[in-house]
This record gives C-alpha cells, structure tokens and sequence, in this order.
C-alpha cells in the first residue's frame, strides 16, 4: 500500500457572522436558555423541535422551549410536535385508525393545522410551518 503524503495549503481565512441559524436538538433547558440569552438580537432562527426521540422517549419539555420560541422566526415541527405545541389532538382519524386524508388533507385537517399553528404563534414565535413527516399514507 503506498501512502502518499498530504499538504495542505492555508487558504486565507474571513470570517462572516452568522445571517440566520438553524437549531435542532436541544439536550435540556439549561442549553434552551442559554441560547435564547446569547444569539445576537435580530438574528433569524430556525428552530426543527425535536421533542420526542425515534425510540418514543421524551427528548424536551414543552415549558424547556418557552424562552426560545420567542427569539424564534420559524419553528418546523412535525405532526406531532406541532400537536404538542399547541395542546391540539393530531389529524382525525377513522375507526381503523387510519388518517382520513388521501391526496390532499380535507378542510377540516386544514383548519386544525391553522388552529395549531396560531396557538404556537401566540407563544412569541413569528411563523410556523408544520410539515407533514410522520403521518401515515398520504396525510
């Protein structure tokens, strides 16, 4: 095996400040608040909530976000973050426990969605945006 040997070269180095953030995970309040006191003010953020690991345990609580949803300028959650958020059941469901919508949701779902995404923006948060990730079929 031959190894050949590795140069780098410096490239000049600029910094730039930050135009907007994205945040994900968050491990605890702790890192919640501090990230709501020390993010420059006007600076736009993006906050993907991650409420709940993929094993279904509970990641955050809802009260731990409340100083950051705040400084938030669009929050993404899912589904069932979005109904967590705002205390509102998730989409309707039939008796099979099948998601009512099939191609496009149904009025109704929308007016939910709308319902929840108020009551999120009431929080402090400038603009929700629920995405559809973890519904069933076409929801």
């Amino acid at each position: 095996m031959c190894l050949m040997p590795i140069r780098f070269r410096a490239a000049p180095c600029v910094f730039t400040a930050p135009r907007a953030v994205k945040i994900g995970m968050i491990g605890s309040a702790e890192a919640a608040r501090h990230l709501a006191d020390t993010l420059p003010d006007g600076l736009p953020i993006v906050l993907d909530p991650v409420l709940k690991s993929s094993s279904g345990g509970t990641l955050m609580s809802l009260d731990s976000l409340t100083p950051l949803l705040r400084r938030v300028t669009l929050l993404t959650p899912n589904l069932e973050e979005s109904a967590r958020l705002s205390g509102l059941a998730l989409m309707p469901r039939n008796t099979e426990n099948q998601c009512i919508s099939t191609q496009e949701p149904p009025q109704d779902d929308l007016v939910l969605f709308r319902r929840q995404a108020q009551i999120i923006q009431a929080k402090g948060v400038a603009a929700v945006l629920i995405k559809g990730g973890h519904a069933d079929g076409d929801c």
